[in-house]
Order: structure tokens, then C-alpha cells, then sequence
């Protein structure tokens, strides 16, 4: 298959599976061709009366899986799914030989409420394509029929080894199963891995590369540096003020810890934790105390870090919007350097005392709810099923030509000086927002 095949396979096989997600229900995944039925070979099992040979069986309803949970460890590259299926069926002859008689018909043994929990880790080959490993799976069930046809006089004899046969038939087919899914799923995931035109270099995760590219979006934004709201704190007569403030450093945030893509009940959720380096800013402030006496001046500061933690929801019918379910911004300590208090000790004082928590309460401010209102009008405002069909379309369109992606590694902050934050700003300053104590 050549590049434009491969990527018009990729497209049709995308377009597929967002029409299969739009079912209430959906059962199985195209592009995943599990046999079913799949063929099992003869056994033969020694039991307590006799030998009984199975023959000509299948197994039945593999394919008709339905999605309970899914973890993604986007780290680690792990991803492990819980599968449900409502009955798997094996059906084929048996033949019983035994002392008292003998016997042979169809047999049927089907298994209730079949739980399978599968784990797969993803790599980057040589070649820069993502690749799955060898796949790890378990089942197990909770209730099992075993029906036996013309099983004769030894029928109620025999009625308990039987129905232990389901369950040592079931056992020993579950290898069957591992090596169908490895040859079949594993196989066919590969194969659509090797679609994605894009190749990664195998000493960063492609989370890693993304977080990269949320740097470089920041600055294009033009968040850093950062220009924070103007805030006062009154108490007893006595107020601060604190304006013109601005911070540098917000596009060297990285990743924190890990980063997750979970899918339960139809509903795909993603969260990151990311962080920043040493923050540093300035600001100017006034001290002012029953009227009477008043002093300005301006003060750097250092915050050791920021940590930002987002968490959005997506269902997998791309028909239906997202939503940004938790937002959560923690800052670390903040250092404060002072001039211009002359040799009012006590202003200083009071003022090293004040700033640090107004400066915390400007950061909020100019982070968190903005943050808030704009991802959300963000999601509101994506129409993520014409998004995807434009790309593909686009995709298809293009040039067809593949390129290797490299990271940005170096993270530099955009600094910005006391002279051009003023030349920036406005004029007249708007009016401070007081905090009470």
C-alpha cells in the first residue's frame, strides 16, 4: 500500500468509527476483525467414566464486545481496556466413549456476563511510528450453561461433570483467545498505526511533543509575559494598591506527573498536569493610611512555580459538545523585593507582609476564570464532528508528503521590561479591586 492509499484508508476508517459511536450501544469497533466464529482445534478430555472428545468447534461472539472503561497512561504509553460481553458461546460434536455407554451429538457451552480486561503498551519503532506490543489479556464469567444432546441414561450421572466441562473447556480455550487477539487486534491496530503519516522520534512521548506545542501556542497567544489586573487590600484605614504588574515565564510550563485518557460509559475524559519554572514579575504600589500618609513604589517578585490541572470531557458521539469539568490552579511561594518605602520601616514591613497574598489574588485572577470562560467558549464553539471532517478532508487533499516532527526543547521565556510594560498599559489605570480582610 503507498502513502496516498494508506491515508485514504486512515480517513475512511476515522469516518467509520465516528459514525459507529454515535450508536447508543455500540458493540465491537470497525477495523478490528476479530474471527468470529473462531475455530478451535480437537481436544480431548479424560473424565472419570470415559474420554470425551470435542470437534468441529467454534467460538461465538467475540466480536460483539462493548467498550465498559478504558485507562490511558499517555506517560507510560500504557493502555488498558475492560471489555463486556454479554454471552460467548462454544458450539460444536462431542463424542463420549465409556464404560456403561456411548454417546455423541452437538454440544453448546455458553458463558454469562463474560468480563475481559486487556493491556497493551504502545512504542515508537525505528521508524517512528507508534507500535503495539504484545497484548495481555484475562477473562473470566459469571454464570455458565452447558447443554450435552443425546447424552442418554448417564444424563443425571453425569450432569455435574458436565457442567465442571464448561468450565475446563472455557479454561482451556482462553489461550486460543490470547493468541487470536494477538495475531488479529494486535495485528490490525499495527496496521493502522503504520497509517498516521506522522512519525515521532523515539527519545520523546508524543504527550511530550504536544506540551511542546502548547508552549509555543501561549506565546502566540500573547500570555507571556502576562499583564495582571489591578488589585487593593483596605483594612482600618489603612490600603494598598497594587497596579501595573506584570509576570514573565508562563510558556515554560511542562508536564507534571501524568497525564491520563480515560473512556467509561461513552464518555471520554483527558486530564494533564503541567507546571511551569520559576516565575519573576514587578509591580508598582501605593500605601496609603488614614488619608494622611502616602507612599508608592515598586517591587519585584519571584513565584517558584505554577501548577495548572485540567480535566475535559468529551462523549464519543462527536455530534454532542464538550465540557471542561475541572480546572485547578495552585501557586508556589512568591518572594518579594522592595524599593522606593524611603525609610518608613514600618511600610516596608507592612508592605512585604500584604504584597506576596495580593500578588497570589492577581495571578488567580488573571488565570483562573479567564481560563474558565475561554476553554469552555472554546468547546461550546467547536463543532468537533466538522473540525475532524475538514482535517480529513484537507488531509486527504494535501500533499502527501511525511516529515518528521522534532520537539521544541528549549523553552525560553519572552521577558519584557519595566519601561515597555509602561509603554503597553493604558494610560489611566483602571480601578483597583479592593479585598476586604
Amino acid at each position: 500500500m503507498n502513502q496516498l492509499e494508506a491515508e485514504a484508508e486512515l480517513s475512511k476508517l476515522i469516518k467509520e468509527w465516528l459514525e459507529h459511536l454515535k450508536q447508543e450501544d455500540p458493540r465491537g469497533m470497525p477495523g478490528i476483525n476479530l474471527a468470529d466464529p473462531m475455530p478451535i482445534p480437537d481436544q480431548r478430555k479424560s473424565v472419570s467414566l470415559g474420554v470425551i472428545d470435542f470437534k468441529n468447534s467454534s467460538v461465538i461472539g467475540l466480536s460483539k464486545f462493548r467498550v465498559q472503561h478504558v485507562y490511558s497512561d499517555l506517560v507510560e504509553m500504557q493502555v488498558t481496556v475492560y471489555l463486556y460481553l454479554e454471552t460467548v458461546v462454544i458450539a460444536g460434536q462431542y463424542s463420549l466413549r465409556s464404560i456403561l455407554s456411548r454417546s455423541q451429538g452437538d454440544y453448546t457451552v455458553t458463558m454469562i456476563d463474560v468480563n475481559a480486561v486487556g493491556h497493551v503498551q504502545l512504542e515508537v519503532n525505528e521508524d517512528g511510528h507508534l507500535e503495539a506490543q504484545e497484548f495481555i489479556l484475562d477473562m473470566s464469567f459469571e454464570d455458565i450453561q452447558v447443554e450435552f444432546e443425546n447424552i442418554g441414561m448417564l444424563g443425571s450421572m453425569l450432569q455435574t461433570l458436565v457442567n465442571s466441562l464448561g468450565s475446563v473447556l472455557f479454561e482451556s480455550i482462553k489461550g486460543l483467545i490470547m493468541i487470536e487477539v494477538n495475531q488479529s487486534m494486535r495485528g490490525e491496530l499495527n496496521e493502522k498505526l503504520l497509517l498516521v503519516p506522522k512519525r515521532f522520534p523515539n527519545n520523546i512521548t508524543p504527550l511530550d511533543m504536544g506540551v511542546a506545542e502548547g508552549r509555543r501556542w501561549v506565546r502566540d497567544q500573547g500570555w507571556d509575559p502576562l499583564r495582571l489586573p489591578s488589585r487593593a487590600f483596605e483594612y482600618a484605614g489603612i490600603r494598598l494598591e497594587v497596579t501595573k504588574a506584570w509576570v514573565t515565564g508562563a510558556s515554560t510550563f511542562h508536564r507534571v506527573g501524568n497525564a491520563t485518557i480515560t473512556i467509561e460509559d461513552n464518555i471520554m475524559s483527558a486530564g494533564i498536569h503541567v507546571g511551569t519554572k520559576r516565575l519573576e514579575g514587578f509591580c508598582h504600589w501605593r500605601f496609603t493610611a488614614l488619608g494622611l500618609l502616602s507612599r508608592r513604589g515598586r517591587a519585584r517578585f519571584a513565584l517558584d512555580s505554577l501548577q495548572v490541572r485540567v480535566v475535559v470531557s468529551q462523549p464519543l458521539n462527536v455530534e454532542k459538545k464538550a465540557v471542561l469539568e475541572e480546572l485547578d490552579i495552585e501557586l508556589g511561594n512568591i518572594q518579594v523585593r522592595m524599593d522606593g518605602a524611603g525609610t518608613f520601616d514600618y511600610v516596608v514591613e507592612y508592605v512585604v507582609n500584604v504584597l506576596p497574598n495580593l500578588l497570589r489574588f492577581q495571578i488567580v485572577d488573571a488565570l483562573e476564570e479567564p481560563l474558565k470562560v475561554k476553554i469552555q467558549e472554546v468547546l461550546d464553539n467547536l463543532d468537533l464532528e466538522k473540525v475532524i471532517d475538514d482535517t480529513l478532508l484537507q488531509f486527504e487533499n494535501s500533499s502527501k508528503t511525511t516529515t518528521t516532527v522534532l520537539p521544541e526543547l528549549a523553552v525560553a521565556s519572552t521577558t519584557v521590561s519595566e519601561e515597555a510594560a509602561q509603554e503597553t498599559a493604558t494610560h489611566t489605570e483602571p480601578a483597583p479591586e479592593t479585598t476586604p480582610e
